[in-house]
């Protein structure tokens, strides 16, 4: 696989992985609200969630800081707000679209960079049952949790026309990117992004097994 072609399913894993992870979160309420009042559901979720929450608002936090904006608040503990429940969120001041959409999709790479780790410390080859079990749920919270809300990302259309110049710069004047590229050495990049894309998929499949799994039993609920 080439490095092009890695990007690009590295991608399509992502965009699979922001639906399905939601899919499966709704699933799994949906599941719950079957035996537990909605309360306890959002608390319990909130709670499932909490270390993923922590590592997604101290990135947003952390890259603010470097980008030497001014940070007012940072919450990491649920808040009870307009009857649901707020995992987090982190208030700083905006100066430009540009350092608020790095701010904003911060998460995403640090969940990137933590799957990356994970697969570095090769957890699943000797694991016992009770550690599988324990990998899978922090591969879940990370996969969940890495993707930025529609808060975070409400700067992220201001960078569409960015991206669609610099295609059209590369389209119109015929660049080769590959005498770029060249220049790097690409087999630790190709290295990461096969970790990356293994990870990802066992995330597709974590999050397709619960959705799988809350389905079945919801459909079995409702027969007589």
């Amino acid at each position: 696989m080439n490095g092009s072609t890695s990007f690009f399913t590295s991608i399509i894993l992502l965009i699979i992985l922001f639906f399905i992870s939601r899919l499966s979160l709704q699933r799994l309420f949906h599941l719950l609200h079957r035996y537990i009042n909605n309360n306890m559901i959002y608390i319990g979720i909130s709670i499932l969630l909490f270390p993923g929450t922590i590592i997604h608002e101290l990135s947003h936090a952390i890259m603010a800081m470097i980008l030497q904006l001014k940070i007012h608040d940072i919450h990491i503990f649920p808040e009870w707000k307009n009857g649901q429940i707020k995992l987090g969120s982190v208030s700083y001041v905006k100066k430009d679209v540009f350092r608020s959409i790095l701010v904003g999709v911060a998460p995403l790479f640090v969940g990137i960079l933590a799957l990356w780790w994970l697969y570095s410390l090769g957890l699943y080859n000797q694991a016992s049952p009770l550690q599988f079990i324990f990998i899978n749920y922090i591969v879940f919270v990370i996969s969940t949790t890495m993707f930025s809300s529609k808060q975070d990302m409400v700067d992220i259309i201001y960078a569409i026309p960015v991206i669609i110049l610099i295609g059209g710069i590369i389209f119109v004047f015929q660049i080769d990117s590959s005498q770029i590229l060249s220049l790097i050495d690409v087999e630790p990049i190709m290295q990461f992004m096969y970790a990356i894309r293994a990870y990802l998929m066992i995330a597709i499949g974590i999050h397709t097994a619960i959705i799988l799994f809350a389905t079945t039993i919801l459909a079995l609920h409702k027969k007589p």
